[in-house]
Protein backbone atom coordinates (compact mmCIF):
# COMPACT_ATOMS: atom_id res chain seq x y z
CA UNK A 1 0.00 0.00 0.00
CA UNK A 2 1.31 3.26 -0.88
CA UNK A 3 0.69 6.29 1.01
CA UNK A 4 1.43 10.46 -0.79
CA UNK A 5 4.15 11.53 1.16
CA UNK A 6 2.86 15.09 1.12
CA UNK A 7 0.00 13.89 3.40
CA UNK A 8 2.00 11.93 5.47
CA UNK A 9 2.20 12.02 8.98
CA UNK A 10 5.59 11.23 9.71
CA UNK A 11 8.63 9.81 7.02
CA UNK A 12 10.23 6.79 8.02
CA UNK A 13 14.11 5.33 7.00
CA UNK A 14 15.27 2.21 6.21
CA UNK A 15 19.10 3.08 4.91
CA UNK A 16 21.28 2.54 8.10
CA UNK A 17 24.27 5.07 8.79
CA UNK A 18 22.49 7.57 7.52
CA UNK A 19 24.04 10.69 8.45
CA UNK A 20 26.29 14.03 7.55
CA UNK A 21 30.14 14.53 8.68
CA UNK A 22 32.32 16.73 7.52
CA UNK A 23 35.98 17.53 8.67
CA UNK A 24 37.89 20.47 7.69
CA UNK A 25 41.70 21.41 8.67
CA UNK A 26 44.21 23.96 7.98
CA UNK A 27 47.74 25.30 8.70
CA UNK A 28 49.34 28.53 7.70
CA UNK A 29 53.17 29.59 8.18
CA UNK A 30 54.56 33.13 7.03
CA UNK A 31 58.01 33.64 8.19
CA UNK A 32 60.01 37.03 7.25
CA UNK A 33 63.42 38.20 6.78
CA UNK A 34 64.99 41.55 6.48
CA UNK A 35 67.92 41.13 4.03
CA UNK A 36 68.86 45.52 4.59
CA UNK A 37 67.99 46.34 1.00
CA UNK A 38 64.74 44.41 1.06
CA UNK A 39 62.56 42.11 3.05
CA UNK A 40 61.70 38.28 2.44
CA UNK A 41 58.55 36.45 2.96
CA UNK A 42 58.22 33.08 2.79
CA UNK A 43 53.75 31.88 3.00
CA UNK A 44 53.51 28.29 3.37
CA UNK A 45 49.44 27.21 3.68
CA UNK A 46 47.85 23.24 3.84
CA UNK A 47 44.25 22.63 3.71
CA UNK A 48 42.47 19.21 3.99
CA UNK A 49 39.02 18.46 4.13
CA UNK A 50 36.84 15.09 4.19
CA UNK A 51 33.06 15.08 4.11
CA UNK A 52 30.54 12.00 3.33
CA UNK A 53 26.85 12.28 3.41
CA UNK A 54 24.02 9.22 3.30
CA UNK A 55 20.66 9.73 2.71
CA UNK A 56 17.57 7.84 2.40
CA UNK A 57 16.20 9.61 -0.89
CA UNK A 58 12.54 7.63 -0.57
CA UNK A 59 11.45 8.65 2.94
CA UNK A 60 9.72 5.32 3.69
CA UNK A 61 10.66 1.89 5.01
CA UNK A 62 8.53 0.54 2.17
CA UNK A 63 11.16 -2.14 0.52
CA UNK A 64 10.27 -1.67 -2.83
CA UNK A 65 11.15 1.50 -2.54
CA UNK A 66 14.21 1.60 -1.05
CA UNK A 67 16.57 3.87 -2.76
CA UNK A 68 19.47 5.68 -0.66
CA UNK A 69 22.95 8.03 -2.19
CA UNK A 70 25.87 8.87 -0.76
CA UNK A 71 28.48 11.73 -1.47
CA UNK A 72 31.64 11.20 -0.12
CA UNK A 73 34.68 13.84 -0.82
CA UNK A 74 38.13 13.93 -0.12
CA UNK A 75 40.56 16.80 -0.69
CA UNK A 76 44.00 18.27 -0.10
CA UNK A 77 45.93 21.53 -1.42
CA UNK A 78 49.33 22.97 -0.56
CA UNK A 79 50.64 26.61 -1.73
CA UNK A 80 54.24 28.23 -1.30
CA UNK A 81 54.95 31.68 -2.16
CA UNK A 82 58.29 33.60 -1.98
CA UNK A 83 57.78 37.31 -2.00
CA UNK A 84 60.76 40.00 -2.20
CA UNK A 85 59.81 43.75 -1.62
CA UNK A 86 62.12 46.61 -1.32
CA UNK A 87 62.24 50.16 -2.36
CA UNK A 88 65.10 52.66 -4.13
CA UNK A 89 64.00 56.15 -4.74
CA UNK A 90 61.26 57.00 -6.37
CA UNK A 91 60.15 52.71 -7.25
CA UNK A 92 58.23 50.62 -4.67
CA UNK A 93 59.21 46.81 -6.19
CA UNK A 94 57.61 43.31 -5.52
CA UNK A 95 58.38 39.89 -6.76
CA UNK A 96 57.38 36.72 -6.22
CA UNK A 97 57.07 33.05 -7.04
CA UNK A 98 53.56 30.87 -5.78
CA UNK A 99 53.45 27.22 -6.63
CA UNK A 100 50.23 25.45 -6.19
CA UNK A 101 48.87 21.65 -5.94
CA UNK A 102 45.78 19.80 -5.11
CA UNK A 103 44.36 16.63 -5.75
CA UNK A 104 40.28 16.34 -5.27
CA UNK A 105 38.44 13.09 -5.00
CA UNK A 106 34.38 12.44 -4.74
CA UNK A 107 32.61 9.47 -4.92
CA UNK A 108 28.51 9.23 -5.91
CA UNK A 109 26.95 6.19 -4.64
CA UNK A 110 23.29 5.19 -5.48
CA UNK A 111 22.36 1.83 -3.44
CA UNK A 112 18.94 0.11 -4.03
CA UNK A 113 17.56 -3.66 -3.82
CA UNK A 114 16.28 -5.70 -6.30
CA UNK A 115 13.01 -5.65 -4.81
CA UNK A 116 12.59 -1.73 -5.63
CA UNK A 117 13.88 -2.69 -9.49
CA UNK A 118 11.41 -4.92 -9.48
CA UNK A 119 9.32 -2.47 -9.06
CA UNK A 120 10.74 -0.36 -10.63
CA UNK A 121 10.35 -2.37 -14.20
CA UNK A 122 6.78 -3.32 -13.51
CA UNK A 123 5.80 0.37 -13.71
CA UNK A 124 8.28 1.43 -16.66
CA UNK A 125 8.18 -1.76 -18.79
CA UNK A 126 4.86 -3.58 -17.44
CA UNK A 127 7.18 -6.95 -16.61
CA UNK A 128 8.43 -7.07 -13.21
CA UNK A 129 12.00 -8.12 -14.29
CA UNK A 130 13.17 -9.89 -10.94
CA UNK A 131 10.13 -11.82 -9.95
CA UNK A 132 9.42 -13.11 -12.95
CA UNK A 133 12.33 -14.73 -13.10
CA UNK A 134 11.85 -16.41 -9.85
CA UNK A 135 8.17 -17.95 -10.88
CA UNK A 136 10.64 -19.00 -14.12
CA UNK A 137 12.35 -20.87 -11.55
CA UNK A 138 10.07 -21.99 -9.62
CA UNK A 139 8.58 -23.23 -12.30
CA UNK A 140 11.74 -25.20 -13.62
CA UNK A 141 11.97 -27.38 -10.54
CA UNK A 142 15.31 -25.32 -9.02
CA UNK A 143 14.73 -24.75 -5.50
CA UNK A 144 16.25 -21.93 -3.09
CA UNK A 145 16.85 -19.72 -5.53
CA UNK A 146 15.07 -16.10 -4.99
CA UNK A 147 15.97 -12.70 -6.65
CA UNK A 148 14.19 -10.25 -4.75
CA UNK A 149 15.75 -8.76 -1.34
CA UNK A 150 18.99 -8.53 -3.10
CA UNK A 151 21.49 -5.38 -2.49
CA UNK A 152 22.47 -3.51 -5.56
CA UNK A 153 25.16 -0.66 -5.54
CA UNK A 154 26.20 1.57 -8.61
CA UNK A 155 29.22 4.86 -8.00
CA UNK A 156 30.65 7.25 -9.77
CA UNK A 157 34.16 8.22 -9.07
CA UNK A 158 35.89 11.52 -9.96
CA UNK A 159 39.11 13.05 -9.48
CA UNK A 160 40.81 16.05 -10.09
CA UNK A 161 44.32 17.13 -9.60
CA UNK A 162 45.39 20.60 -10.14
CA UNK A 163 49.03 22.12 -10.17
CA UNK A 164 49.78 25.97 -10.92
CA UNK A 165 53.36 28.10 -10.71
CA UNK A 166 53.67 31.83 -11.43
CA UNK A 167 56.40 34.15 -10.94
CA UNK A 168 55.41 38.31 -10.78
CA UNK A 169 56.44 41.39 -10.27
CA UNK A 170 55.43 45.02 -9.58
CA UNK A 171 56.99 48.21 -9.73
CA UNK A 172 54.91 51.26 -8.06
CA UNK A 173 56.11 54.77 -9.35
CA UNK A 174 56.12 57.79 -7.20
CA UNK A 175 55.44 60.23 -9.63
CA UNK A 176 54.30 62.93 -7.39
CA UNK A 177 53.65 63.11 -3.72
CA UNK A 178 49.74 62.57 -4.57
CA UNK A 179 50.31 60.42 -7.62
CA UNK A 180 51.45 56.83 -8.17
CA UNK A 181 52.05 54.60 -11.15
CA UNK A 182 51.98 51.14 -10.91
CA UNK A 183 52.96 48.44 -13.51
CA UNK A 184 53.12 44.68 -13.51
CA UNK A 185 53.43 41.08 -14.72
CA UNK A 186 52.95 37.73 -13.60
CA UNK A 187 53.02 34.85 -16.02
CA UNK A 188 50.85 31.52 -14.70
CA UNK A 189 50.89 27.93 -15.95
CA UNK A 190 48.30 25.62 -14.78
CA UNK A 191 48.06 22.04 -15.40
CA UNK A 192 44.16 20.75 -14.71
CA UNK A 193 43.71 16.97 -14.91
CA UNK A 194 40.37 15.30 -14.38
CA UNK A 195 39.06 11.79 -14.63
CA UNK A 196 35.77 9.50 -13.83
CA UNK A 197 35.20 6.00 -13.71
CA UNK A 198 32.21 4.50 -13.40
CA UNK A 199 32.71 0.58 -12.41
CA UNK A 200 29.80 -1.95 -13.40
CA UNK A 201 27.14 -2.28 -10.45
CA UNK A 202 27.57 -3.98 -7.58
CA UNK A 203 25.08 -7.34 -6.81
CA UNK A 204 27.38 -9.54 -5.19
CA UNK A 205 24.53 -12.13 -3.96
CA UNK A 206 22.46 -11.70 -6.81
CA UNK A 207 25.60 -12.64 -8.36
CA UNK A 208 25.75 -15.56 -6.60
CA UNK A 209 22.27 -16.92 -7.62
CA UNK A 210 22.28 -15.83 -11.19
CA UNK A 211 25.68 -18.29 -11.34
CA UNK A 212 23.84 -21.24 -9.96
CA UNK A 213 21.28 -20.48 -12.26
CA UNK A 214 23.97 -20.03 -15.20
CA UNK A 215 25.15 -23.39 -14.25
Amino acid sequence: RFSDPRRASRFATDVGDDRETRDYNGATLRVSHDLGWAELQSTTAYRAFDSRNRQDNDGTAHPGLYLSTTNAEHNRSWQQEFRLAGKTGIVDWLGGLSLYREDARQSAYVDSTTTALDLMSANLAGLPLFSTVNALTEGAGVPGISLLGKPWSEVMHNRGRFEAAAVYGDLIWQLTPATRLTTGLRITRDRKRFSWEQPLRSAASLDQDLAVLDA
